[in-house]
């Protein structure tokens, strides 16, 4: 997986996220003091 556009900055201001599917995969995306954070929408604990 690369680097995707999911749209502007100013649409995931800091403290926000927002669920996507990104080459068929489930994705959060998190800013969390202006720095953005990429993650497996998936728990961990799910086998």
């Amino acid at each position: 997986m690369g680097r995707h556009v999911i749209g502007a900055a100013a649409d995931l201001p800091p403290g926000t996220n927002r669920i996507l599917t990104v080459e068929g995969r489930s994705v959060g995306v998190f800013n969390v003091s202006g720095t953005y954070y990429a993650l497996k929408n998936s728990c961990p604990h799910q086998g």
